[in-house]
């Protein structure tokens, strides 16, 4: 039990480090997931929303992190709400990624910035000590309300660094404009995501929160399949798999006689491996393995059908005359005009296959 119990554990901060969701429901920011850094100066109010809550001085800067790796092949989406005039000194700051838990030390990754002196939504890049640079520059006057400003904001981001940042002023999520795209892959990892608000003494408890999603966009693919009988093969996808589709024969065929298994049953401990058993052996010769359809954790399905073959060759016997020695080269020492080696030949006359894994040549004293 304490080792089904450890599994889940690490299990559970992996998943937990590849996708963040925070929706507050739980009316604190101590646990699943834990945050840190001014948390003194913020409180999750009776609407579930996570509000800033600092001291009433003009030119305070509060932060706050949590553990995130994501940082390629992601998507983000979180909702906030500013309740003032945004302007140069009094913005938020959305950290999609950072490599430190200080927002306002030499950190670097990238930020969206909602407010400012333009008002509106961009993304930025932030190289440690250095001034952030704007690489997708937002529609002006976007969020212009002097008393209310709600905004649902979405970054895409995939493996060639291709950026998409999208926002819904309704703050519903149903309704996105493009703000801008960008192509920037100055960084690939990450180990935070944050918030980082700066206002002045009238703005201290107007920051809003809430609804933050970080998932995995990637899906799945099939890394190897390993033959581990007459009638079973195990499958390897690229990461963890959800377990319907994971278990879901029609999503797994073999040809050539185009059959799909009997059974197929996900890893307990691993759950990126799959075991599949079809009803008969499989033919003589090259099979082919098809896998389509496979979801991982996040909904991410296969990209379309995937093959790959192996070998089954189905155990003969040898009888007298089936294989013969052809050819004999002793190892003769000293060697006269001959290699320092020694090999036979052999020859199969009939028209089976013969696997010679643990077949031995020996005389009368040797192997």
């Amino acid at each position: 039990m304490r080792k089904i119990l450890l599994f889940f554990l690490l299990f559970y901060r992996f998943i937990s480090f590849a996708q963040l969701q925070e929706d507050f429901t739980d009316g604190n920011f101590s646990q699943n997931p834990v945050w840190q850094g001014k948390v003194e100066s913020f409180i999750v109010n009776p609407a579930h929303q996570l509000q800033s809550n600092g001291p009433a001085v003009t030119g305070t800067q509060l932060q706050l992190t949590t553990a995130s790796q994501s940082a390629v092949d992601v998507s983000w989406e979180f909702w906030l709400q500013l309740n003032f005039a945004t302007s140069a000194s009094n913005y938020a700051d959305v950290y999609l990624l950072s490599d430190s838990t200080n927002l306002l030390g030499k950190n670097s990754g990238y930020f969206v910035r909602i407010g400012g002196t333009a008002d509106e939504v961009s993304l930025f890049r932030k190289d440690a000590g250095k001034t952030p640079v704007n690489i997708i520059n937002g529609v002006d006057k976007t969020v212009a309300s002097s008393t209310l400003n709600t905004v649902r904001v979405k970054v895409n981001r995939n493996v060639a660094g291709e950026w998409q940042l999208a926002a819904d002023f309704s703050g519903k999520g149903s309704n996105y404009t493009l703000q801008g795209t960008t192509t920037d892959n100055t960084y690939k990892k990450a180990a935070f995501f944050g918030i980082l608000v700066k206002y002045s003494s009238a703005n201290a408890k107007k920051f809003f929160f809430d609804d933050i999603r970080i998932r995995d966009t990637k899906a799945p693919s099939l890394l190897t399949i390993n033959r581990t009988g007459s009638q079973t093969v195990d499958v390897t996808f690229s990461e963890a798999v959800e377990r319907t589709s994971a278990e879901t024969t029609n999503n797994y065929t073999i040809g050539p006689a185009n059959v799909h298994p009997l059974t197929v049953t996900q890893d307990v401990s691993n759950t990126s491996l799959v075991h599949l058993t079809f009803a008969d052996e499989f033919i003589n010769g090259t099979n082919t393995l098809t896998v389509n359809n496979v979801r991982d954790l996040y909904a991410n399905a296969q990209t379309g059908p995937e093959n790959r073959a192996f070998t089954y060759l189905r155990p003969v016997i040898a009888l007298p005359g089936d294989v013969r020695i052809t050819e004999i080269l002793a190892d003769y020492s000293p060697a006269v005009g001959l290699p320092e080696s020694e090999y036979f030949e052999i020859y199969n006359t009939s028209a089976k296959t013969f696997n010679l894994a643990d077949w031995k040549y020996s005389d009368a004293t040797t192997t």
